[in-house]
């Protein structure tokens, strides 16, 4: 009360009490709004949607292009997430090891669904030894390209090669079955004549 007006410090324990119920007081908002749209028509429409919009949709229009090699992986790894069948992938040395690193958990599931994985490498002159699940093959190619192609159905293929920028490199995503199947069959075929890598 009256001027000049006094301040007085408030004890700290004080403080982080009052700013822990205020933070409890929020979250409980939060969680009392999610709760509620979970049982609301809301989310009953969105997963309807979910299941039917994506089947009825024309697979010519799902497309999309990405930059920066962070959001490629991100992307990638979401694709191989929802593998079911196959994933083929061709892709240098040093781009394998970075994603190994961040897909290894998404590999040893793949193996557990009995997903059938085929890595052509190229290597370079520097070999390395790899530590992958001895059910993934992998064989060395000296094809300088990065593509990635799951169940026959969907591709993401990387337009540069392997010595951009992460920043700047591009890649383009398709599911379109046609497209998916012939870039799977040229891999193919030139599986066979590439040789294991050790």
């Amino acid at each position: 009360l009256g001027k000049p007006i006094k301040y007085i410090a408030v004890p700290p324990k004080e403080v982080l009490e009052s700013v822990k119920k205020k933070v409890e007081e929020k979250t409980r908002k939060h969680i009392k709004t999610i709760e509620f749209l979970k049982t609301g028509n809301l989310l009953k429409e969105l997963s309807t949607l979910h299941k039917q919009g994506i089947s009825t949709q024309n697979p010519k229009d799902v497309s999309g292009s990405l930059t920066g090699r962070k959001n490629l992986y991100n992307h990638m790894e979401s694709m191989l997430k929802n593998a079911q069948n196959s994933v083929v992938m061709i892709t240098s040395l040093d781009r394998f090891q970075e994603k190994s690193k961040q897909f290894e958990e998404v590999f040893n599931v793949l193996v557990k669904k009995r997903v059938k994985v085929k890595i052509a490498l190229n290597i370079g002159k520097k070999p390395k030894k790899l530590n992958l699940n001895k059910t993934i093959q992998i064989r060395k190619t000296n094809v300088n390209a990065r593509f990635c192609v799951v169940d026959s159905k969907e591709v993401l293929f990387m337009l540069f090669d392997d010595e951009i920028h992460p920043g700047y490199d591009l890649g383009i995503w398709v599911v379109n079955q046609n497209l998916a199947k012939n870039m799977e069959k040229l891999f193919e075929n030139n599986w066979k004549d590439l040789a294991p890598s050790n």
